[in-house]
C-alpha cells in the first residue's frame, strides 16, 4: 500500500537545531526515525541531491537519531530512511547553509510512506535572526550595479548607504564585517575599502551563487573575525544537467536622471555590463563544473563642482574663472597641467569564479574553488560643498584605484562511519592594490585660497589668523598628487587551512575546529612623501611663496626604508556540542579561542619609550582571546518558535590600523612641518623651530620639481626634528577588538482566514556591548588647564618641541551599547489567484551608542574622524552609522501565464531615518595645535559649547549679528536641551529618505530545445523618475561647524575689537570663548548616486 501525505514543512521539517557558521561550505539533514512515536535504531537513512545524483548514506543511532553533513545547498533532495519493515520517503527537500534541516521520520510496517518536505523558508531556521537569500530569490532583485551588497541590505539589521553603497550591521564600523566566499575569507583585511568586501562590487558575478547569508550574532565556534555582521557567499556546483546562460544590459545616458528636484545636472554615463555562466558533468554522478565570468564598464557622473558648470552639488563661492585662473599659474610659473574639475569616474570592474565538485564516492566527496576579481575606478579627492570650508580637487588630484584578488581552495569532506565526519580546508589569497594619480603626473599637492585677502598678510606685516585656514567660507582649490598616494604599492597573501570533525553521541553533535590563518602584508607608503604645500592666496600662487609645506622622507635617504613587511598569523581552536534535550528543544554550547602571532615588530624609538615609559614596538602577538557561544530553539507547537543566541564576538582591527606602529616607528622616516609663524616680523619666522634659513628654502621660491638641499639635510639631521617625529603605536594593554551580544526571537506562523494561512510574523531583539573598541588617542597632547567651559585643555608634552606632530596609540574603550529591535513579516502564495505572490516587511529601531566609528585608514585621520567634548577624547554618544527607523518592504510576483515561461514583476524599498550628526565650533588651528584646545588635527571636530544666553560670562561675539544668528539656531534645534552645558554628540538627525526598486522580466521561447530568452529591466529609484522631488538623498558631514571659536586673555563685550586680546598659543590664558563668523548648517547637499534613478536593460539567453 503507498500512501502520499502532503503535509507542510512545519509539520514533517521542524525548525533548525542550531545556527552553522556562515564559514560552514556545506548544508546538514538531521532528524530521528520513529514508528508510532518509538525510536527505530538502525535504519538506514539515504539522501540523495537529485540534480547531481550525489549521494550520502548513515545509520540511525539508537535513539533513532541520524545527521547527514557535507551536503550542497539548494535542492531538491530526496530522502528515504528503511528498515526491513518499511520505509518512508521525504522529497522536495531544501537546504541552506547555517539552517540546518531536522526532520522527524515516520515509519510504519509493510508501508512506504511518501512525504512532500516543501519550502525552504518554512524548513529550516537558526537560532540567531540570520537571513538567507537564494538563487531563485536573486534572479527578482533589482540589481543595476550587480553588486552583492543589494542582496545583503535585504536583512532587517543590515543598513545600506545609498551615497557610498555599504553596508553595516548594528551600526558597527564596516571594516569589522566578515566577507568569505565558500567558507574561505575573502575580506579586505588591510582596510583600505569601504567595507568588508575585497572590491567595489563584490568578487562574485551574481550568477555564480547559491544562496547568501546574512548574520549578526551565530552560535557555531566556526564564526569569528567580526563585531558586526557575517556575508557568506555559497556558489552555485554543477550538476548532470549541462547548462548556460549569457546576459549583456546596458544603462544609457538616456536611462539615467538628469533631473532632481529644481536643478538639471549633467549625466553622460554609458555602462554596460554582460557575463556567461556554464556548468554541468564532466562524468555523470561523479564529477561537476561551474565557471562564470562577467565584466561591467561605467562611468559615474561626480555631484560636486562648480556652480556654474551644472553640478549637483555645487561648492559654494567657487567659479570657473578661479579655476581657470589657477590652471593658467601651474601651467606657466610651475609647467604643471592642473587639470579640470572631475566630472565622471570610469569604473571597470571583471571576475570569473569555478567550481569543480567531485563525489569520489558515497562517503567522500572533493570540492576545489577559484575566484579572480579585478577592478578600477577614478576617485575624486578634496573636495567638500560645506559652507564654512568649500574646496575642490581637480583631476591632478584624483586618484585612480585597481584591486586585484585571486583565491584557491580546496576541501575535502569524508564520513568515516554513521557517527564521525570530518573536513579538511585549505586555501591561498593574494591582493594588489594600485593607487597613483590619475593623470599619471606625479607632483606635490598644492591648496590654493582663494580668500582674496591674506590670512597671514605680507612677510612683516600683522597676522590675524592662521596660516593653513582660509576664512570661513572662501574656497580652496587643490592640485597635484593627493597626500596619501604619492609613495604608495600594497601587496598581501594569505595561506589558510582548517579542519573540523564532527561525532554524534546519542542526541549530542559534537564539533572540533582548528584552524590557520597567515596572512603577509607588504606597503610601501610615504603619506606627504612628494610634499604638500599651502598658499595663502593666489598672488603668493603666483610668486612661488607658500605658507606652509609638509614634507616625509627616509631619514636614510633609500626609499626602501619605507616598506612595512609583516606576516599576522591566527590559530584558532574551538569546541562545540549542539544537544537535543527534547524533541522540540535544542541547545547549542561551546566556545573558541583565538591566538594571534605577529612575525615582525617595528622600529624600536628611544624618543618614545623615554617620553612614555613603554615602547612603540608593540603587536598582536601573543594576545588572544576567549568566545563562548550559546543559542537555543524551542518549538512548544508547529506554529510557535522562540530562539535566541548569545556570547562573544570578536574582530581583527584592519591591518592599516596596526601596519600605523610600522609605518610611523618615527626612526626610519621623518616628517618636516615647515609653518610660517603668526607674526612673521618677528627673531623666528617658522613654527616648530625651524630655522628661518631652513623655512626660507621651504617656503620661499617653490617650483615644484624639487626641494632645496638644505631642507632635505635638516630633515635627514636635526636630532629636535627626530625626536618629535610622529609615532604610532599599540598601547601595552591592548585588547582585541570584542563585543559582549545577545538575540532574542520569537516567530508564529498566522492563520488570517480569509486573508490565507502561513503569514510569518516574528520579533526579534539584539542587545550588543563593548568590550574592547578601538579608539585612537594623541599621547603627546597632555593637560594643562581648563577652558571657560570646563573641558580639559592641552599641550604637548613636557620638554618636547612643538613640531605640529602628535603620538598616537590605538587602545580600547568598553563604553558604546547597543538595543535593536526588529518586526519582521512574510507571506507566500502558491495556489488561486495569488498564486507566484510575495510580500515581505520589516521594521528596525535602533538605539545604539559608541565613542569612535574609526571609519578611517591612518592613525591622524582616525584620531580625526570623531568628536570631541574633551578636545582629546572621543565623545560618547549616538554612533555615527545609526539609523535610528528603518522600514523594509518588497513584492515579488512570478508566474507563468502561457507555458512555463515566467513573467516576473518585483518591488523593493527602504524608508529610514536620516542620518546623525554634530553641532561644532570651527578654531583657527588649521592642522598646526589649535591656540584654543591644545591639540593637534582637524579644526571643526569640536562639540559646541551653548551658551546660557545674552548674558553668558563664558562667550562674547564679534558682532550682535553673529550672536542673534546662533541664537536662532539654538531656538529651533536641539542646542536649546543644552544651555550652559556642551552639546552633546549626533543630537541633530538629516532628512528622512525613500528608496523604492523594480524589477521585471518576461521569458519567452526561443523554439529550440528548453532554451528561452528573457528580457528584464531594473529601475533603481523608481521615485525619482516618477517625480525629480521625490526619492532624494541629501548628505551632510558628520560634523558641522556653524561658528569660529578664539580664546580671549581677558573678556570683552561682544562687538569690541577683540583682536590685542586673541591668544595664539595653547599656553597662553583663556578667560573667555570669542564667536565669530557663523556658519548657517547646510543639511541640503544632494547625493547623485542616492537621488537620481537609473534603469538598466538587458536581456538573457539561457539554455
Amino acid at each position: 500500500m503507498r500512501i502520499n501525505l502532503m503535509y507542510g514543512a512545519a509539520i514533517v521539517a521542524l525548525i533548525a537545531p542550531f545556527q552553522v557558521s556562515a564559514q560552514e561550505t556545506t548544508a546538514i539533514v538531521r532528524g530521528r526515525v520513529v514508528s508510532g512515536g518509538n525510536p527505530v535504531s538502525g535504519a538506514t537513512v539515504t539522501i540523495t541531491h537529485l540534480p547531481s545524483g550525489t549521494v550520502s548514506a548513515t545509520t540511525a543511532a539508537a535513539d533513532g537519531s541520524f545527521q547527514l553533513a557535507g551536503l550542497r545547498a539548494g535542492g531538491p533532495f530526496k530522502l528515504v530512511a528503511s528498515t526491513k519493515s518499511g520505509s518512508s520517503t521525504v522529497t522536495d527537500i531544501y537546504t541552506a547553509i547555517g539552517q540546518p534541516y531536522d526532520l522527524l521520520v515516520e515509519l510504519a510496517d509493510t508501508t512506504e510512506i511518501v512525504v512532500t518536505a516543501g519550502s525552504l523558508h518554512s524548513a529550516a531556521s537558526s537560532q540567531d535572526p540570520e537571513t538567507i537569500i537564494t538563487a531563485q530569490q536573486i534572479r527578482n532583485i533589482a540589481t543595476v550595479n550587480r553588486d552583492v551588497r543589494e542582496i545583503e541590505r535585504r536583512d532587517p539589521f543590515a543598513n545600506y548607504d545609498f551615497n557610498s553603497g555599504t553596508v553595516t550591521f548594528v551600526g558597527t564600523n564596516t571594516r569589522f564585517n566578515a566577507f568569505t566566499v565558500n567558507g574561505a575569507n575573502v575580506n579586505d583585511r588591510f582596510g583600505l575599502n569601504a567595507d568588508s568586501s575585497p572590491t567595489r562590487r563584490g568578487p562574485i558575478p551574481l550568477d555564480a551563487i547559491e544562496q547568501v547569508s546574512v548574520s549578526v550574532a551565530p552560535v557555531d565556534i566556526s564564526q569569528g573575525s567580526f563585531t558586526g555582521g557575517v556575508v557568506d557567499v555559497t556558489l552555485r556546483p554543477g550538476t548532470n544537467e549541462f547548462k548556460g546562460t549569457g546576459f549583456w544590459s546596458i544603462n544609457t545616458p538616456g536611462l539615467t536622471s538628469k533631473r532632481v528636484v529644481n536643478r538639471t545636472v549633467s549625466r553622460q554615463n554609458d555602462s554596460q555590463t554582460y557575463g556567461i555562466s556554464l556548468s554541468g558533468p564532466i562524468i555523470k554522478d561523479k564529477l561537476f563544473f561551474q565557471v562564470t565570468g562577467e565584466r561591467t564598464t561605467q562611468g559615474q557622473t561626480v555631484a560636486s563642482g562648480p556652480a556654474d558648470q551644472g553640478f549637483a552639488s555645487p561648492i559654494p563661492n567657487l567659479t570657473s574663472a578661479q579655476i581657470t585662473q589657477i590652471q593658467d599659474i601651474a601651467r606657466s610659473r610651475y609647467n604643471f597641467d592642473a587639470g579640470d574639475p572631475v566630472r565622471q569616474r570610469p569604473e571597470t570592474d571583471e571576475k570569473i569564479v569555478g567550481r569543480i565538485d567531485w563525489n569520489i564516492n558515497d562517503r567522500q566527496k572533493l570540492f576545489l574553488t577559484y575566484t579572480n576579481s579585478y577592478d578600477s575606478i577614478v576617485n575624486q579627492s578634496n573636495t567638500s560643498t560645506s559652507t564654512s570650508t568649500p574646496s575642490l580637487g581637480l583631476i591632478s588630484n584624483a586618484v585612480t584605484i585597481t584591486e586585484l584578488q585571486r583565491s584557491g581552495q580546496i576541501q575535502l569532506n569524508s564520513d568515516w562511519s554513521s557517527e564521525f565526519s570530518t573536513e579538511i580546508r585549505v586555501g591561498y589569497l593574494s591582493s594588489v592594490r594600485g593607487q597613483g594619480p590619475t593623470t599619471g603626473n606625479y607632483f606635490p599637492q598644492f591648496t590654493v585660497c582663494l580668500d582674496p585677502n591674506s590670512v597671514t598678510n605680507a612677510l612683516g606685516g600683522p597676522n590675524i589668523s592662521s596660516i593653513t585656514a582660509c576664512s570661513p567660507g572662501a574656497p580652496r582649490l587643490l592640485f597635484g598628487t593627493e597626500i596619501n598616494r604619492q609613495v604608495n604599492t600594497f601587496f598581501a597573501d594569505t595561506y589558510q587551512a582548517s579542519f573540523t570533525a564532527r561525532l554524534k553521541l546519542d542526541n549530542h553533535n559534537l564539533k572540533l575546529v582548528a584552524a590557520y590563518d597567515r596572512y603577509r602584508n607588504r606597503n610601501n607608503i610615504l603619506r606627504f612623501g612628494l610634499g604638500a604645500y599651502n598658499f595663502d592666496t593666489i598672488a603668493d600662487l603666483i610668486n612661488g611663496n607658500a605658507s606652509s609645506l609638509t614634507l616625509q622622507r627616509p631619514v636614510s635617504g633609500d626609499l626602501g626604508d619605507a616598506v612595512n613587511d609583516f606576516i599576522d598569523v591566527n590559530y584558532t581552536f574551538g569546541l562545540q556540542d549542539s544537544w537535543a534535550v527534547t524533541p522540540d528543544l535544542n541547545v547549542t554550547y561551546g566556545g573558541r579561542y583565538d591566538l594571534f602571532q605577529t612575525i615582525g615588530r617595528p622600529v624600536f624609538n628611544a624618543n618614545f619609550f623615554n617620553r612614555y615609559g613603554y615602547s612603540n614596538t608593540g603587536t598582536l602577538n601573543g594576545r588572544g582571546l576567549f568566545q563562548p557561544r550559546i543559542g537555543f530553539d524551542w518549538t512548544p507547537t508547529t506554529r510557535l518558535k522562540f530562539r535566541g543566541s548569545g556570547g562573544i564576538f570578536a574582530g581583527v582591527p584592519p591591518t592599516v590600523y596596526l601596519e600605523n606602529s610600522f609605518a610611523q616607528s618615527g626612526i626610519l622616516t621623518n616628517t618636516v612641518n615647515v609653518n610660517l609663524n603668526n607674526n612673521q616680523s618677528g627673531t623666528n619666522r617658522y613654527t616648530n623651530g625651524v630655522p628661518n634659513a631652513v623655512g626660507d628654502a621651504a617656503l620661499r621660491g617653490v617650483t615644484g620639481a624639487s626641494f632645496n638641499p638644505t631642507l632635505l639635510n635638516f630633515l635627514q639631521t636635526n636630532i629636535a626634528s627626530l625626536q618629535a617625529a610622529e609615532t604610532d603605536a599599540i598601547a601595552p594593554d591592548f585588547r582585541i577588538p570584542s563585543v559582549w551580544r545577545a538575540t532574542l526571537s520569537v516567530d508564529y506562523r498566522f492563520n488570517f482566514g480569509p486573508l490565507g494561512d502561513g503569514w510569518n510574523i516574528g520579533l526579534s531583539y539584539l542587545f550588543n556591548k563593548q568590550r574592547s573598541q578601538v579608539l585612537f588617542r594623541d599621547i603627546r597632547s597632555v593637560q594643562t588647564g581648563t577652558l571657560p567651559d570646563g573641558r580639559p585643555r592641552y599641550g604637548v608634552f613636557p620638554g618636547l618641541q612643538d613640531s605640529g606632530s602628535g603620538d598616537f596609540v590605538i587602545f580600547n574603550t568598553g563604553a558604546g551599547r547597543s538595543h535593536v529591535g526588529v518586526v519582521r513579516i512574510d507571506k507566500s502564495w502558491d495556489s488561486g489567484l495569488a498564486k507566484g505572490l510575495s510580500l515581505n516587511g520589516s521594521y528596525t529601531l535602533s538605539d545604539i551608542t559608541e565613542r569612535s566609528s574609526s571609519s578611517a585608514s591612518v592613525a591622524l585621520s582616525n584620531y580625526n574622524s570623531s568628536v570631541y567634548a574633551d578636545p582629546n577624547v572621543a565623545a560618547l554618544g549616538p554612533a555615527d552609522n545609526q539609523v535610528k527607523w528603518q522600514f523594509k518592504y518588497g513584492a515579488v510576483y512570478e508566474r507563468a501565464f502561457f507555458g512555463d515561461y515566467l513573467t516576473s514583476i518585483s518591488l523593493y524599498g527602504e524608508t529610514k531615518a536620516g542620518n546623525p550628526y554634530s553641532y561644532t565650533f570651527q578654531d583657527n588651528s588649521g592642522q598646526t595645535r589649535s591656540p584654543v584646545f591644545g591639540t593637534i588635527g582637524g579644526n571643526s571636530r569640536y562639540l559646541l559649547y551653548v551658551p546660557t544666553g545674552s548674558a553668558d560670562p563664558r562667550v562674547s561675539y564679534d558682532t550682535p549679528q553673529t550672536q542673534a544668528a546662533l541664537e536662532s539656531l539654538i531656538a529651533r534645534t536641539r542646542l536649546k536641551d543644552f544651555r550652559g552645558q556642551i552639546a552633546g554628540k549626533n543630537i541633530a538627525r538629516g532628512h528622512a529618505s525613500n528608496r523604492l526598486d523594480l524589477h521585471v522580466a518576461q521569458q519567452v521561447p526561443t523554439f529550440v530545445g528548453k532554451s528561452r530568452i528573457t528580457l528584464y529591466g531594473d529601475v533603481e529609484n523608481v521615485l525619482n523618475l516618477i517625480n525629480p522631488r521625490w526619492g532624494v538623498l541629501t548628505t551632510q558631514g558628520s560634523a558641522l561647524a556653524v561658528v569660529r571659536v578664539s580664546c580671549l586673555s581677558q573678556p570683552v563685550a561682544t562687538g569690541t575689537a577683540a583682536a590685542p586680546a586673541i591668544t595664539n598659543q595653547p599656553t597662553q590664558a583663556c578667560a573667555q570663548y570669542r564667536y565669530s563668523q557663523y556658519i548657517e548648517p547646510n543639511e541640503q547637499n544632494i547625493s547623485l548616486g542616492g537621488s537620481l534613478y537609473t534603469i538598466r536593460l538587458g536581456v538573457r539567453v539561457s539554455f
